[in-house]
């Protein structure tokens, strides 16, 4: 992140800002013109802590000035460290299993949900249930629910939900380096026990990024 460097929006935004300012008259010693000028950071912007891929860097802003009689000068600031930002999205906020039948299961047909990596740095995933699914009184237990990082027959290798945050193996998004979304899929599937009342049922799973230098 130098002095001088070429638009990137990983470590170089350049903006400009211009202001006019008029002296009050001919003999005035002391002329100053004040101009404010903001810029705005991607979220993936390359962080500069102690955890990053550059940690001894840091972010700096150059202020270059013109006036009318074309004497210019510059000033840059102290310098300044962007933290690593650890930060997931995800592409629906609901999965819905469909109707399943007591003693059945979801088979072969899963439901997705991609994960998109909404930080600056690399992340894993953490999965658990904070509420497992319920309606009224009835319930299916949380480890009914069976998630993958790729699709599965319901009752294989697949992991089980639990009410603890678990990392779910396999599973990396690396840091983003434009707008473009770094994403991947998950994969569901529910198993309904036998003798489970009828109902629609609804409960409360838990995604967590988990920074991965």
């Amino acid at each position: 992140m130098g002095a001088f460097c070429s638009a990137d929006n990983l470590n170089c935004y350049i903006t400009s800002s211009v202001t006019s300012h008029n002296c009050p008259n001919a003999t005035t010693t002391t002329t100053s013109a004040d101009a404010t000028s903001t810029v705005d950071l991607y979220y993936f912007a390359d962080a500069t802590d102690a955890s990053s891929s550059y940690p001894n860097q840091r972010w700096s802003a150059l202020a270059w000035a013109r006036d009318q009689a074309g004497a210019s000068s510059t000033a840059t600031s102290t310098n300044v460290e962007v933290n690593t930002l650890n930060a997931i999205a995800l592409s629906t906020s609901s999965i819905s299993y469909g109707s399943v039948a007591a003693a059945a299961n979801t088979g072969s047909t899963n439901q997705l949900d991609d994960v998109i990596n909404g930080g600056n740095s690399s992340t894993t995933l953490r999965l658990s249930a904070s509420a497992t699914l319920t309606s009224g009184f009835n319930s299916i237990s949380t480890s009914s629910q069976h998630y993958a990082t790729s699709t599965f027959t319901y009752g294989g290798a697949e992991q089980a939900l639990s009410d603890t945050a678990t990392t779910v193996t396999g599973f990396l998004l690396l840091s983003p380096s434009s707008t473009a979304n770094v994403s991947a899929t998950t994969y569901w599937g529910l198993a309904v026990p036998a003798g489970t009342a009828t109902g629609t049922y609804t409960g409360t799973n838990v995604f967590s990024a988990l920074f991965q230098p």
